[in-house]
């Protein structure tokens, strides 16, 4: 019974390791199921399809539509998402159709827009290089600011 135990301890030890960058902060209110209210890359309106959702499970995100989607984990760090922003990256795990995600870590800021948390905004730096300042884009840039509404 003591080798079990040890098994165990160690395949549970191994487990928590294999986090990506040790993430062991989630935030439950961005737990669910999000559609794009709006979305601006470089300084100006990116069109999203209708069908695009961005759905988050603990640590786990899905995102884009029924026929073209990427999924990966969240790392999140614990800040509190508040005016200025909680950190927040995303690690690709697939390949992606027509942009190849798996193994890209995209760093983000987000928080919450409404009272109710029923409303995020997110932007990311789609360049991988640094992690966006504030929630605005600017032309010449790769900055994606996105506002996702609860379904």
């Amino acid at each position: 019974m003591t080798k079990l135990s040890s098994i165990f301890f160690l395949l549970a030890f191994l487990t928590a390791c294999a986090t990506p960058g040790g993430n062991s902060h989630t935030d439950p209110a961005l737990n669910g199921e999000w559609v794009v209210r709006k979305a601006e890359l470089a300084g100006k309106d990116f069109p999203v399809p209708a069908s695009f959702t961005f759905t988050v499970t603990g640590n786990d995100y899905r995102a884009g539509t029924p026929f073209n989607n990427d999924r990966g984990t969240l790392v999140l760090y614990g800040d509190a998402p508040g005016a200025a922003g909680a950190r927040l990256d995303m690690i690709g795990d697939v390949f992606g159709n027509p942009v190849p995600i798996k193994g890209r870590r995209i760093q983000a800021i987000y928080r919450f827009t409404s009272g109710d948390r029923r409303e995020v905004e997110i932007c990311y730096d789609l360049t991988e290089l640094t992690r966006p300042a504030t929630f605005a884009t600017r032309a010449g840039t790769e900055l994606l600011c996105m506002v996702y509404g609860r379904t």
